[in-house]
């Protein structure tokens, strides 16, 4: 016999998840009529739902962290931060890596749930978000991405939508009316590189150059190796050159691609800012080290780790139920540095 969810319950009464996980878990700051209520009861009586149990008072001071790849510093810097803030509060933490692969995702699910670990942390946008939403009734799991609001999710994540801006504001600022956006695969998971490029579009838009914003866009990112950004970002500013447009600027989706950019560029014969500026995403730790020095955006990890560690082990002491849904999103912040500047009429 299939197991009854929240969502079951939520289609039945006919309201959110969110409001049906609030209700049953008696959330007092909840503010709904006694009619919804009474509703959703009554909906998760007649369909025989039942919460599921936590574990048994066992503690395994275990976290599991699940990341897409070790090859980009962005996620290297993540785990860092989780290890460290975990290990201050008493906590060890199991790395899983899907190596960019769908199907691993929640096979690492099952396994660490099978280990009893006190929480997981997915540092990824999850491909089966209903899944996620019922494994976290077993396990507090909170998601260090990108917001969706219509996963239901525990999420830490940042607004990328307003990171496309803020790069897209600097640019325009500086007199960039034709700018090109090199992005790794954008697909259906990925929403958070869409989401900078909406940002993007929607600055120029509003501003008369909508039809400015050129898309240079990688493949085959499940079947790259070690080096796959930044090659990519090398192959992408070739095509770019070979458009012959009048580009003066390049956002790219991850700083990680910029060496191959700059590589490209000077066998050009361009300098940067000087003929072409550059600006990117993470404020990893290559962008002092480029010369020049890359434009980015700070995302914040750190804080994001450490909130994450800090709402599983709010879980762990009863704080909160596992099946309390809620989302921060943190505000991107320019860091300005060399790689930018005016536009140089051709």
């Amino acid at each position: 016999m299939k197991k009854v969810t929240i969502r079951d319950v939520s289609e039945k009464a006919g309201v959110s998840a969110t409001t049906v996980s609030m209700i049953l878990n008696n959330k007092p700051e909840l503010r709904v009529s006694s009619q919804t209520r009474q509703k959703v009861l009554q909906a998760a009586e007649e369909l025989g739902y039942k919460k599921s149990s936590k574990k048994s008072g066992h503690v395994s001071n275990l976290i599991g962290l699940i990341v897409p790849t070790l090859n980009n510093p962005f996620f290297t810097n993540l785990i860092s931060s989780v290890e460290m803030h975990a290990r201050a509060n008493g906590y060890n933490v199991i790395l899983c890596n899907t190596e960019r692969k769908a199907g691993n995702e929640i096979p690492f699910i099952q396994s660490l749930i099978k280990h009893n670990v006190d929480g997981i942390i997915l540092a990824l946008t999850p491909t089966d978000p209903g899944y996620i939403v019922e494994a976290s009734r077993i396990v507090p799991i909170i998601v260090v991405g990108e917001t969706n609001i219509n996963n239901n999710l525990i999420t830490i994540g940042l607004d990328s939508y307003k990171a496309g801006e803020i790069a897209a504001e600097h640019l325009y600022s500086l007199g960039h009316r034709a700018i090109a956006y090199l992005t790794t695969p954008i697909g259906n998971v990925s929403l958070s590189r869409r989401r900078r490029l909406e940002g993007i579009k929607d600055y120029y838009r509003k501003r008369g150059f909508g039809n400015s914003i050129y898309v240079y866009e990688g493949k085959d990112e499940y079947e790259s190796q070690e080096a796959y950004e930044i090659e990519l970002g090398s192959v992408l500013t070739r095509k770019m050159l070979q458009d012959k447009k009048d580009i003066t600027a390049v956002v790219i989706v991850g700083d990680l691609m910029a060496p191959g950019i700059y590589h490209t560029l000077e066998e050009h014969g361009l300098k940067i800012p000087r003929d072409i500026s550059v600006i990117g995403f993470d404020n990893n730790f290559i962008t002092k080290f480029l010369n020049p020095r890359l434009t980015t955006i700070e995302h914040f990890l750190d804080a994001r780790a450490k909130l994450a560690i800090e709402q599983i082990i709010s879980i762990i002491n009863g704080s909160q139920e596992g099946e309390m849904l809620y989302s921060v999103e943190i505000t991107p912040k320019l860091i300005v540095r060399e790689s930018t500047g005016p536009r140089k009429d051709r």
